[in-house]
């Protein structure tokens, strides 16, 4: 819990971040994400902290970020107590058939990797898969498309598991989907996750053109059915990412986006205040039950 920026030693934030403060705070998170421990920062309303960088700690460790004040840091202090981890060292594999490829990750093919790390109760994680151009005409000659999910973790007493899930897609010939039979829950988690982390790695424009497709979606859904929730649900992390998208695009428009680059993926975005990091890492971890709720951090701009 802090009031302000590190200002000595290693972690030093005071002024501009270095390689060295951010070779600190990448290996702090690391080491704790190894040996199974979550960090959580909590920062005081009105104070600046560098949250971007400070909150890869919580990130990456599966702790919590907040901005909180006087009256509210016992009952914040108290939830971060109440996360219970459940299963540490994390990571799944998602497999699939030639021809599938997962966006916005590093390797375009048919495996995928994730280092997830430690996991609490109510933690989802979402995967997103498409189809290389190239293969498409092949898929429309399928029934079905396999996917493999290899799970590898340690339980609490510390015992290696892997865990192996098969499952089967349908093909269809048809681009239409019915907006009705849409899994909204999986849908809006996985869209706030993914524009968020898109946010976070410097993919800002990326970020924006997902941002925009949820918009044309969340247009559609209502013309076919409306429902205030779902509204609700959408229009309010989806503005508040645009705002957040279209302050730093304003600020940074002489710098080109990364694509695919190591600096882009790792290095936190640039001109993230403490309140839009805040709201960042919050979506960077949505949960569906969180978003029905139609909570979502404030952000002045």
């Amino acid at each position: 819990c802090t009031d302000g920026r590190a200002n000595i030693g290693l972690g030093d934030l005071e002024d501009e971040p270095t390689p060295t403060s951010r070779y600190f705070y990448t290996r702090l998170a690391e080491e704790a994400a190894n040996k199974g421990v979550i960090v959580s920062v909590l920062t005081f309303e009105g104070t600046d902290c560098r949250l971007v960088e400070v909150g890869r700690l919580a990130d990456r460790t599966g702790g919590r970020v907040n901005i909180v004040n006087t009256s509210s840091v016992l009952s914040e202090i108290q939830s971060v107590l109440e996360d219970d981890i459940i299963a540490t060292s994390v990571k799944a594999t998602l497999l699939s058939t030639e021809g599938v490829f997962f966006p916005h990750e590093e390797n375009s093919t048919h495996k995928l990797v994730r280092e997830i790390g430690n996991v609490t109760e109510g933690l989802e994680i979402t995967f997103e898969f498409a189809v290389q151009p190239s293969a498409v005409d092949s898929f429309l000659r399928r029934d079905r498309v396999p996917f493999q999910l290899q799970l590898e973790f340690k339980t609490r007493e510390l015992q290696k598991v892997t865990r192996i899930l098969n499952e089967q897609r349908r093909v269809t010939t048809s681009s239409w989907v019915w907006v009705g039979s849409l899994n909204m829950g999986v849908l809006e988690v996985h869209c706030a996750q993914l524009c968020a982390r898109l946010t976070m790695e410097g993919r800002v424009l990326e970020a924006q053109r997902q941002i925009h497709a949820q918009q044309e979606l969340l247009k559609e859904i209502s013309e076919h059915q409306p429902s205030q929730k779902e509204e609700c649900v959408y229009g309010n992390w989806i503005s508040t990412m645009s705002l957040i998208c279209q302050d730093l695009t304003g600020d940074s428009k002489s710098n080109k986006e990364s694509k695919g680059s190591s600096q882009a993926r790792t290095a936190p975005v640039k001109g993230l205040s403490d309140e839009a990091a805040n709201v960042v890492y919050q979506l960077k971890r949505a949960k569906s039950i969180v978003l029905r709720k139609c909570h979502v951090p404030s952000l002045a701009m």
